[in-house]
């Protein structure tokens, strides 16, 4: 049941990637269409005009028509180069998502931590607020002594109701499913100072982000812990009386009871707490980026107004005087050609349209599909570490009777004897 479900898994996981893959086609599709519907608009707009300047015997002047053509180089040129920045910015974008999205995954499946947080996180409970890791940020320079002083405790689960958690941990014990480490999210918390004032300015948790209400949490578990650049800065800060935990740059840990923690760097905590920076970056550079694409996009849609709107003028200013009702009827049957044009794309895009709501909606009905595969799998991976504890019960137990067994049979066989 459980390669069952894990092969159900993976073929969710292939049609959710093929369905997205057709998606972001589709849309590709619908914003090239638009785009040209947008030029055919345009140059419809244009002829329409053209075919009224014509009747009324208006006649462009050679000076006009140079402009025009002047004017064209120019716009083709900056079309050119608006297109290739739209490019550059779609690129960088895609790639921002992709690993957002790759982040946000990784995150989901809580990879590397126990067994224990990763169902409480999975049961959904509401008093659960996420992890330790999820509630506090370091810069890039403090990943490596944040996750030396937190170490493990960046898996504790963070909860709003004690009790309600405490009836967790023991619905865990129940189920045999790890364990767990729970902290408020609101501890009791009274400010204060280890050491000396100076040092007040290399406190850890002044250097940390977090939201306003997380405050008394994160400096319950960071305290006075005071950072520093190395070893040596350390030492003499201890040296110098200071009295509370003193963290190096590296993850090397002066506990305030004299301990040291040190040695090769807790890389899951780091890569927890860079993953969860790494996230916030490119949410931010997600929005900056889309914002410049949207700007980028209209900027070139505008370029191609005008360039279909003065190759629309060009044209006309080439026809010649003698050659008025030859362009009229060429004006006009441009005009019906356009016209026709974007009666396809508005079709097109009315199909593009419905494939993209049926797209979503299988998208959406594979992600629920999924999650009832993930609790199937989860139930079958539970029932099995059950059949697993009471076969070893069984085997203990026979165990005992074949000792009795034994015991028994040494007693007939003495009593034969004596008799």
């Amino acid at each position: 049941e459980i390669a069952s479900s894990e092969a159900q898994l993976a073929g969710f996981e292939r049609r959710s990637a093929e369905m997205a893959g057709r998606l972001e086609r589709v849309t590709l599709e619908r914003e090239s269409l638009d785009l040209a519907r947008l030029e055919h608009v345009a140059r419809a707009e244009e002829l329409g005009r053209s075919i009224e300047d014509l009747r009324a015997g208006r006649v462009t002047t050679a000076a006009e028509k140079a402009w025009l053509e002047e004017r064209m180089g120019e716009l083709k040129t900056l079309l050119h180069t608006q297109e290739q920045a739209l490019e550059d910015a779609k690129g960088e974008l895609s790639k921002k998502r992709s690993r957002h999205h790759a982040l946000e995954e990784m995150h989901a499946r809580l990879e590397g931590v126990g067994a224990g947080t990763r169902a409480l996180v999975a049961s959904r409970d509401g008093c659960i607020a996420g992890l330790v890791a999820d509630r506090v940020e370091a810069p890039a320079e403090l990943t490596h002594a944040l996750a030396g002083l937190l170490g493990s405790r960046l898996q504790d689960v963070v909860v709003s109701d004690m009790e309600r958690g405490l009836a967790l941990l023991q619905e865990l014990a129940e189920g045999r499913q790890g364990r767990a480490t729970l902290v408020p999210l609101h501890p009791a918390f009274v400010a204060g100072a280890s050491g000396k004032e100076s040092c007040s300015t290399n406190r850890l948790a002044d250097l940390l982000r977090f939201e306003p209400a997380d405050e008394a949490l994160v400096r319950s578990l960071v305290g006075d812990a005071v950072v520093v650049r190395d070893r040596a800065a350390a030492a003499q800060l201890r040296d110098a009386g200071v009295q509370a935990s003193i963290v190096t740059l590296d993850g090397t840990v002066l506990h305030a009871d004299g301990s040291v923690s040190g040695g090769q760097g807790d890389e899951l905590a780091a890569g927890m707490i860079d993953g969860k920076r790494e996230t916030r970056e490119l949410a931010e550079a997600i929005g900056r980026l889309d914002h410049v694409v949207t700007q980028r996009l209209a900027a070139l849609q505008a370029s191609r107004v005008e360039l279909a709107q003065t190759g629309a003028a060009l044209d006309k200013a080439r026809h010649e005087v003698h050659a008025r009702e030859l362009a009229l009827v060429t004006t006009e049957k441009d005009l019906q050609k356009a016209e026709g044009q974007i009666d396809g794309i508005v079709r097109r895009l009315e199909v593009i349209g419905a494939e993209t709501s049926e797209l979503t909606r299988a998208i959406d009905e594979a992600g629920h599909e999924r999650a009832e595969a993930e609790r199937v799998l989860d139930e079958a991976r539970g029932r099995a570490v059950s059949a697993a504890s009471e076969l070893g019960e069984s085997e203990a137990a026979l165990a005992a009777a074949r000792e009795l067994l034994e015991q028994q049979r040494q007693v007939v066989t003495a009593r034969r004897i004596s008799i």
